[in-house]
């Protein structure tokens, strides 16, 4: 469950929270970055955090200059079905770099449990080849509408998820097959979108 015990953070300290009716919930992804960005976020209630979200001073900080329609989605969601109010952003973020992570499928086939970083970017082996942000979109406007990159095995890069989850996260055309990745420590790069290219940019590959 997504509140602070659900995040192993039962002191609420590790991350920002909003009420959610009798509950306290992460603050999505976008509130969560645009508090340190300086921008005022109400997060007594749902229904503020709601209004605020639609405000042009924090979505100005989510939109690409050369994207073509606004789009929104969520960035979290629990196995209850709950989710995050509506967000719009021009970018899609390293959901096994900032998401809470169990075991899976492949996980388990395995017998080998990753050591997910949880959001702590300094547990990041290789912070310079681990993106954070790139250019992107929720994965479609219907059941899949989170704008997150997620991981299949500990050495993904963009092009392994890409050619395995059949998304429309990617825009090819916003940049003429060029994407701006923002990487865990820090720096940014514009890069081809060609498979060699996707290929050097990692989701876990680099984390561990």
């Amino acid at each position: 469950m997504l509140n602070p015990a659900g995040l192993a953070d039962s002191e609420a300290v590790k991350f920002d929270y909003y009420q959610d009716g009798t509950e306290r919930r992460p603050m999505p992804i976008t509130t969560a970055f645009a508090l340190y960005m300086g921008v005022t976020i109400r997060t007594d209630s749902r229904e503020h955090l709601e209004e605020d979200l639609k405000l042009d001073k924090l979505r100005a900080h989510w939109r690409c200059p050369s994207q073509a329609t606004d789009v929104t989605g969520w960035t979290q969601k629990e196995s209850s079905g709950w989710t995050t109010p509506e967000e719009f952003t021009g970018y899609a973020f390293n959901e096994a770099l900032l998401g809470r992570r169990q075991g899976t499928p492949e996980q388990g086939a395995s017998g080998i449990m990753w050591n997910y970083p949880m959001a702590q970017i300094t547990a990041v082996k290789h912070p310079s080849e681990v993106f954070m942000f790139i250019d992107g979109r929720p994965r479609n406007q219907t059941d899949r509408r989170c704008p997150s990159v997620y991981e299949y095995s500990p050495t993904d890069t963009l092009y392994d998820w890409q050619t395995r989850s059949g998304s429309e996260l990617f825009d090819f055309f916003r940049h003429r097959h060029k994407i701006n990745v923002l990487f865990a420590d820090g720096h940014a790069e514009t890069d081809s979108m060609d498979d060699g290219a996707l290929q050097t940019i990692g989701v876990t590959k680099g984390m561990f």
